[in-house]
């Protein structure tokens, strides 16, 4: 009887482990499915953070330009001509490389925009980048389109620091500056196998920028180590891009015979920075 009634007690204990087991698997199964719910919904979070609702072609577009035979193509990206400094610049680069067979666009003053930037193609294989640079007081380097600035425009890159109000000089009105983030957010795919030159100051002094081109494809990146003149910048990018297209130079012994050749800026000593993969 003892024996009975040990094993009628044995047999309840098993069903309620039984019961206590399902009721832990249940659980298991139920945060496994709330964990890839919660997964699945951050991954369409920051597709559309990266993207899916500002991409390329809205806004300004941009003709990719003939690509015809493989012809090389090269892109100036001019937000410095709203000045009048130097307007022969772009024309002058424009006759060295289409010399050496290339396809060049150029983009001047206010068609350069954040929209214009989004909506840039890729497949250059040049992309001069005149436009004024500083660095921020968090250090980053911001790239100044010819844009003036609004606050009711780019509300969510501004919200997410992509994006920012900035001064080119005192007195001067103000326009909208672009950083690293906005080439990983909104340029992503750009610049593959593109020598990129970033011509305003400071350009080469953020790492994260440089960085960030070269990560989105560029096989070179080449900024100036501190504050330039422009009549300085122009003149060693000239002379650059002359080194890389015509004397076929590497991007690194060119902006070393560029730094040697045309010197440092007479203002404050920068030279060009070279970055590669």
């Amino acid at each position: 009887m003892l024996r009975v009634l040990v094993a009628g007690k044995s047999v309840r204990w098993e069903l309620a482990a039984s019961k206590r087991r399902q009721r832990l698997v249940l659980t298991a199964v139920f945060l496994a499915v709330l964990g890839c719910l919660v997964v699945v919904g951050g991954f369409f979070a920051v597709t559309r953070f990266s993207g899916g609702g500002l991409g390329p072609g809205q806004g300004n577009s941009v003709s990719a330009g003939s690509n015809e035979g493989g012809v090389p193509r090269a892109v100036v990206v001019d937000a410095l001509s709203l000045d009048g400094s130097n307007c022969s610049f772009s024309e002058m680069v424009r006759g060295v490389l289409e010399g050496e067979g290339f396809h060049v666009d150029v983009f001047s003053g206010s068609a350069v925009t954040v929209d214009f930037l989004r909506g840039l193609p890729g497949g250059y294989g040049v992309v001069l980048l005149r436009m004024h640079s500083a660095v921020a007081v968090n250090g980053e380097v911001y790239l100044f389109t010819g844009e003036n600035y609004s606050s009711d425009e780019y509300v969510e890159e501004r919200g997410f620091g992509l994006v920012r109000q900035c001064f080119p000089d005192e007195g001067n009105e103000s326009v909208f500056g672009v950083n690293w983030g906005f080439v990983e957010r909104r340029m992503a795919g750009k610049f593959n196998g593109s020598v990129v030159v970033a011509m305003g100051c400071d350009s080469g002094v953020d790492h994260a920028l440089a960085e960030e081109f070269l990560r989105q494809g560029a096989r070179a990146f080449v900024g100036w180590s501190g504050p330039v003149l422009l009549s300085h910048s122009d003149r060693a990018v000239l002379a650059l891009v002359k080194s890389i297209a015509v004397e076929k130079l590497s991007v690194e012994a060119a902006v070393e015979k560029v730094n040697a050749s045309v010197g440092s800026d007479p203002s404050s000593g920068s030279v060009l920075k070279c970055f590669v993969p």
